[in-house]
Formats: structure tokens, C-alpha cells, sequence
């Protein structure tokens, strides 16, 4: 769900509808759940896909100021995150939206 929010705030880069607060909190709350699954005894998500995920997502989001960020590539690193989530607890596409 955040992870979503998330591309659709980058979406908005460069209209008038852009808030950098809300996609900054939407970034944050995707990353502190994220980084909850490793507690969870239960996760069905590998330790290589719990840190691909987090390589894929990174530390910061990406903005449209970012100097040499590649944002299209950003967006498609998140949709890979995306995948590995889905696949990990077996979310159908619809789901994933």
C-alpha cells in the first residue's frame, strides 16, 4: 500500500499536485513497516529477498531535485520491490495495486 503511494506521489513530479510532506510520509511508513518483517517468525519473505527489497528501496526517497538520480530507474527498482513482496506472500496482481 505505501510502496504504491509512493509511485503515485512520483507521478505527480513536476505538476502543481505534487506534496513533498505526503510522499516523504508515505517513503517513511513503506520503509519502517518494510523493515519490521524481519521480526515477524511467520514472514514467508528469504533473507535474500528481505535484503534485495531493501537494496531495491534504499535509504531516502528519490526526489525530483536529486541532483543525477535516475528516477525512472528508482521507479522501476520499486516495482521490482513490489514483485518480490507479492511473490513472497503470494499476492495475486490485482492485489498489487
Amino acid at each position: 500500500h505505501h510502496l504504491n503511494n509512493v509511485l503515485e506521489h512520483m507521478s505527480q513530479f513536476g505538476s502543481s499536485n505534487y506534496d513533498f510532506e505526503a510522499h516523504a510520509t508515505s517513503w517513511s511508513t513503506m520503509k519502517g513497516i518494510s523493515l519490521g518483517l524481519q521480526f515477524n517468525p511467520r514472514s514467508t519473505l528469504s533473507d535474500n529477498d528481505f535484503s534485495t527489497f531493501h537494496n531495491l528501496v534504499g535509504d531516502a526517497p528519490t526526489l525530483p531535485n536529486a541532483g543525477n538520480t535516475n528516477i525512472s530507474n528508482y521507479i522501476g527498482d520499486l516495482e521490482s520491490a513490489r514483485s518480490i513482496i507479492g511473490s513472497a506472500y503470494g499476492f495475486q496482481n490485482i492485489d498489487m495495486w
